[in-house]
């Protein structure tokens, strides 16, 4: 019990003493911002994409020959490139604090991960329905995701070893329960898929947050599950290019007959 309070406050950006509560310089709002410009830098330090040069000249082929002889230019490295790119993109769009503010979510790690999390899951969903190539994009996204995890984990100075490997295992636990309970929400109906989102996205503002902040995000996903389902698999897997909506708007009713109460 005395570990798990610790992590949650590792995981909540508590800044109160102690190695498992220390944030970087500008509290807990740093982890966010910065942390997703961070990120950007390591997952950068990846071999460069540079099939997309379309410069022609004879150098340049002989570059792109020397690729396709090593291997640069195989299915699994460019799936590797697309998935890199894929969630670079994807950070940056939920790095708008719009998911933040209609969530109710504070400014923390943990945040970051609900609504990470919940981007990721929209891309597995599409991913799972390719093939071997699908498999591998999956794969390859759920290693960046974790890999970020463990980067801004860095940022805010956690550096226990104890800790690390208990958080490794709670983090586990709320992603693939999360995946569950938003499968569950798309196969099924709005009212079980507003119960997931109300249960994980608002559990900091279910005092305040309304019927409507839950429908906007309903909304939000199942458009972009729409879009992403018309996404040409070039695209996804070859070049890397997903541009998800504008953030959800609260002006969305909630599903029929749903209340909080629901959840």
């Amino acid at each position: 019990k005395v570990m798990a309070a610790r992590w949650v406050a590792v995981l909540r950006g508590a800044a109160a003493g102690g190695r498992a509560g220390r944030v970087a310089a500008g509290g807990p709002a740093v982890c966010r911002g910065a942390a997703i410009r961070a990120t950007t830098r390591a997952l950068s330090k990846s071999p460069a994409n540079t099939a997309d040069n379309q410069d022609d000249s004879i150098a340049n082929r002989i570059v792109k020959g020397i690729g396709y002889f090593t291997g640069f230019y195989s299915r699994s490295q460019v799936t590797l490139r697309a998935a890199r790119n894929v969630y670079l993109s994807t950070s940056a769009h939920t790095a708008n604090p719009v998911f933040y503010e209609i969530c109710g979510l504070p400014d923390t790690l943990q945040s970051w991960f609900l609504v990470q999390q919940l981007h990721i899951w929209m891309l597995l969903v599409r991913a799972k329905k390719e093939g071997t190539q699908g498999k591998l994009f999956y794969n390859q996204l759920v290693q960046f995701f974790w890999d970020d995890v463990e980067h801004k984990m860095l940022l805010m100075r956690v550096d226990d070893v104890t800790i690390k490997s208990e958080s490794a295992r709670e983090l586990n636990d709320m992603f693939y329960g999360l995946l569950f309970a938003y499968d569950e929400g798309l196969v099924k109906d709005d009212t079980t898929l507003a119960s997931a989102v109300w249960r994980n996205l608002f559990h900091a503002s279910k005092a305040t947050a309304t019927a409507q902040d839950v429908a906007a995000i309903v909304k939000y996903i199942r458009r972009e599950m729409q879009a992403l389902d018309r996404l040409d698999v070039k695209d996804l897997f070859e070049d890397g290019i997903v541009a998800f909506g504008p953030p959800p708007a609260k002006s969305a009713s909630p599903p029929e007959g749903w209340t909080q109460k629901d959840a």
